[in-house]
């Protein structure tokens, strides 16, 4: 059992009753979604608000960009049952930024909780009570808004109310007063000072709302004044309540240990979920100290994830717990009459007549309304997805029929061992990656390969061994220190290697220092290149490996959906080619390379530059990438902004009947590759025009591979190959040019298959 994918979903969802807080109003939530996958397809999922930067110095993007990080570094390959070990190592990963913990926290149990069949509060202690009385804040607004608010939820059951005071003492006590002839002396009113007063003025303000029964008084000086927090306790007879100021743990310790508090707020969100939650509760039951349960802002996501803490919980003080604010969402006094839906399907754990039920299970027992938390993504973000990249990708089995089919063809060179090497260039990692199933990401990596015998993986640094043991097939991973040259002769001589007669792949990228020192260390030792005995064996692909490219070409295919959204006028290349770039990134390509051209009169895509798009543009867009299994595809489309000159459509609509109907013919099993070639050349000279760049090549673990489609290269094709062709046409003044490219499977019977398939008008687009 392990975790195999995790999915990030920012979202931005509005507030049917917005909140006022003492320095702004709140009119809708910002919350990062975290889902986490285990490989039989079940999935946790969690939320957390992302407040202002003034409160938790992070937004909502460096929120989702920090839980990539800690999805890639401690989530991926583990198993989700661990969750103390899996928990542990995030705080090691990233020791602050609770708010992001908290989310993949709460998955975790939720995933754990629906493998086990059994609710997240049986996880956490058990259930503790049956139903848990709701306090109902009362946000920062006019006396006749907030007297009304108050009758409103005091009719629907409630008997805890919370007042935001605002800045302004006089103002306070008018509301405060108010709110205490509306619904008389019997109902338990609070405040929350939000942290603006200096110690003086809290103790004023306080001593005045102690003659309407002030309940409590929550965080009445800032976030990290403690002798603050001493003084007013010290000068007033109401309990006063920490909450910014327990952010953490150790900070609720610093308070406990300054005697500064009667009780805090346990807020999941804030200190980093459920494993964080119980240290809390600990920490208070062992000091004797009241707490209440509470979240800031609270879809049903982060409603369900309270109400199992809430009900997990033996609570003896005078502090009703915080579960009500679900309603600023969805509207209504409790949740058989909400306004509008919800994140969730329904909402758990009920609230009726005030009062908060014991949520179902398993797990969280919510299930999410994708289409509507889709439709909460902000502009300009996506949903991040980070999967898992081991040896699953391609089976042990296919490692071992690659092994036997490379020591068939070594034995029959006469080679006693393989010598494979890459560096980071996207054209350089493939034979490494073919041989280890091992996505090289900086520096050069070797691996020795013996006839017989175990293979070695040679890496630069210790954090490509972590890796290596963990995802390449090579078990046995080397570090090159002190340095690549002196460890790569040992561990030949270790193998019992040193007069082998040793094939290369890639003779031509090794340093040429490294090459003189294995020869002057390794005198009867022979060294010769062999990248084609690699070459021959990758370019035919298994159906597995055909199924992992067309998932990198759906990635390709959806990269082109976002370009057309963004491509408009007044938009730069730069900034087109961004967009599409952060889009691939968050869905786990590995490598990008782009190309664009949308200059009148020039002919050569190039890379992107600060040209802004203007109507009648014609806009040549090429994307090459590797997707999360590390096969390549390369796609090429010319796109027109506005009507196209009669010339232009002409000449696309040709090139596009070309690349669509006549080149699946051409690539068949036998036809040369020097034959294809010629053919395109003639013709585009045949429909009149200038040929730009007309060959093209195989793909796979390289964006380049041979062979390829030139005049000088008569190898011919065999079914199992991909390969992409990419003529472009050029207009006999230089003044227009189009260009297409398709990726293309050659089958054994029949034409090509057509991998990129998309509609012909994708990308004429009216303004």
């Amino acid at each position: 059992m392990k975790i195999t994918k995790v999915e990030i979903i920012p979202v931005n969802v509005p507030l049917e009753q917005p909140i006022g807080h003492a320095f702004y109003k709140r009119t809708s939530g910002k919350h990062m979604i975290v889902k986490i996958y285990d490989d039989e397809g079940r999935f946790g999922v969690g939320c957390s608000s992302v407040l202002a930067q003034s409160y938790c110095m992070d937004n909502l993007e460096s929120t989702c960009a920090k839980a990539k990080e800690v999805a890639e570094l401690a989530l991926i390959g583990q198993n989700p049952m661990n969750t103390e070990m899996i928990l542990a190592k995030i705080d090691n990963v990233l020791r602050f930024s609770t708010l992001t913990k908290a989310p993949i926290d709460y998955a975790l149990y939720d995933l754990k909780g629906k493998i086990l069949g059994v609710p997240v509060y049986d996880l956490i202690g058990g259930l503790a009570r049956e139903e848990m009385p709701v306090e109902w804040i009362l946000t920062f607004d006019t006396v006749e808004n907030m007297v009304a608010s108050a009758k409103k939820y005091m009719n629907a059951g409630f008997n805890s109310l919370k007042c935001k005071t605002g800045k302004d003492i006089k103002a306070a006590i008018e509301r405060f007063e108010a709110v205490r002839d509306a619904v008389g002396p019997d109902v338990e009113i609070g405040v929350d000072m939000d942290g603006v007063f200096n110690s003086h003025d809290a103790i004023r303000l306080i001593r005045e709302l102690e003659r309407f029964d002030l309940h409590f008084a929550e965080q009445p000086v800032s976030k990290l004044d403690i002798r603050g927090f001493v003084d007013v306790r010290r000068h007033v007879n109401t309990p006063i309540v920490a909450d910014e100021s327990a952010w953490s743990i150790e900070e609720t310790v610093n308070l406990i240990n300054a005697d500064a508090i009667d009780m805090a707020h346990c807020a999941l969100d804030r200190i980093g979920g459920f494993r964080k939650g119980l240290q809390f509760r600990a920490l208070m039951d062992a000091n004797h100290l009241d707490y209440a349960i509470c979240t800031y802002n609270a879809p049903g996501i982060n409603h369900a994830v309270i109400s199992h803490f809430a009900a997990s919980c033996t609570k003896r003080g005078p502090i009703c717990d915080e579960l009500g604010t679900i309603f600023m969402f969805t509207g209504g006094t409790d949740t058989d009459h909400i306004v509008r839906k919800d994140m969730v399907k329904e909402i758990n754990s009920k609230i009726i007549n005030g009062k908060a039920q014991v949520p179902k299970g398993p797990g969280l027992g919510i299930e999410l309304d994708d289409e509507l938390v889709n439709s909460y993504i902000p502009a300009g973000m996506q949903v991040i997805t980070v999967q898992y990249q081991e040896a699953e990708m391609l089976t042990l089995k296919d490692r071992d029929e690659r092994y036997k089919a490379l020591r068939a063809k070594m034995k029959e060179a006469g080679f006693d061992a393989m010598l494979v090497i890459c560096d980071a260039q996207i054209e350089k990692k493939g034979l490494l990656k073919y041989l280890t199933n091992y996505r090289n990401t900086l520096y050069n990596l070797v691996a020795v390969f013996p006839l017989e015998g175990t293979p070695k993986m040679l890496v630069p640094s210790p954090v490509q061994v972590v890796w290596a043991k963990r995802l390449s097939w090579i078990n046995d991973v080397v570090l090159q220190k002190p340095g690549l040259e002196p460890v790569l002769v040992d561990t030949i001589k270790q193998m019992g290697l040193e007069k082998a007669n040793f094939g290369v792949a890639s003779l031509k990228i090794m340093n040429a220092y490294t090459f003189e020192y294995l020869k002057a260390n390794l005198p009867e030792a022979r060294f010769t290149e062999a990248d084609k005995l690699i070459d021959e064996l990758r370019v035919i692909k298994t159906p597995a490996e055909i199924e992992l490219m067309k998932e990198t070409i759906d990635l390709t295919i959806k990269s082109f959906e976002v370009f057309g959204q963004e491509l408009r006028p007044g938009i730069t290349e730069k900034e087109v080619v961004a967009k599409v770039d952060s889009f691939l990134s968050c869905n786990g390509a590995q490598d990008i390379f782009h190309l664009i051209l949308s200059k009148p009169g020039d002919i050569m895509p190039f890379m992107a530059t600060d040209r802004k798009i203007q109507k009648g543009d014609a806009v040549i867009f090429n994307t090459e990438i590797s997707g999360p299994s590390g096969y390549w595809c390369q796609m090429v489309r010319t796109a027109f902004v506005g009507q196209p000159t009669p010339s232009a459509d002409k000449m696309y609509r040709t090139l596009q009947d070309y690349c669509v109907n006549v080149l699946p013919k051409l690539l068949v099993p036998s036809a040369k590759c020097s034959d294809i070639a010629k053919t395109v050349i003639k013709m585009t000279e045949d429909a009149g025009y200038k040929m730009g760049v007309y060959f093209g090549h195989c793909q796979g673990l390289d964006v380049v591979e041979l062979p390829k489609i030139a005049v000088n290269d008569d190898t011919p094709l065999r079914a199992g190959m991909v390969l992409v062709v990419h003529p472009q046409f050029v207009a006999q003044d230089d003044q227009e040019t189009v260009w297409y490219c398709d990726s293309y499977l050659v089958k054994e019977d029949g034409p090509a298959e057509i991998l990129t398939k998309t509609a012909p008008e994708f990308l004429r687009l009216d303004f």
